[in-house]
């Protein structure tokens, strides 16, 4: 709960592209781990609803391990992606050989936001395909080498017409 109130300060002015609030997101994907992959872990389940603070927000990773200690706070800095010194695929790839728990993370993570992109298709579609690539090549191969749920629900998107087509894989 303490996770969540501090997200939920800190991302408080922001939308989705589609307009649902962030927090919303952050939930959605500690709801991923908790509810669909059994995922209990205490650190885990922060780390989830904290993983973007520091890349959206002005709050720093001293200040997440201030407040939530060293566990959580490496988490959320192997879920930040540092703007301007890594691309999006170096980032993935430094996920894909980090710690399994920051895998399983960035999976979730991947899952909803597959998962909501219809929301935001009108807005954005110049950018689904590289969203699309970098959730198939990078974030899927990731999934299967650890968590068959996680796989199997990420295919299942990825390889679903309606993404497919506006991938522009189709």
């Amino acid at each position: 709960s303490k996770a969540l109130a501090f997200s939920e300060s800190r991302h408080e002015p922001h939308q989705r592209l589609g307009g649902s609030p962030y927090l919303l997101h952050l939930l959605r994907t500690a709801n991923i781990l908790m509810d669909e992959w059994q995922q209990r872990e205490g650190a885990v389940i922060a780390a989830a609803l904290l993983h973007d603070v520091v890349e959206d927000t002005q709050t720093t990773i001293k200040e997440v391990k201030d407040a939530f200690g060293s566990e959580v706070g490496a988490l959320v800095d192997g879920m930040t992606m540092w703007k301007g010194s890594e691309s999006h695929e170096v980032y993935l790839k430094r996920i894909s050989r980090g710690p399994e728990v920051l895998r399983v993370i960035k999976c979730a993570d991947t899952l909803d936001n597959l998962r909501s992109w219809h929301e935001c298709i009108a807005i954005a579609s110049d950018r689904f395909p590289d969203w699309w690539k970098r959730a198939n090549y990078h974030v899927l191969p990731m999934a299967r080498k650890m968590q068959n749920k996680a796989a199997v629900q990420l295919e299942m998107i990825l390889e679903d017409r309606w993404y497919l087509t506006h991938a522009n894989m189709i």
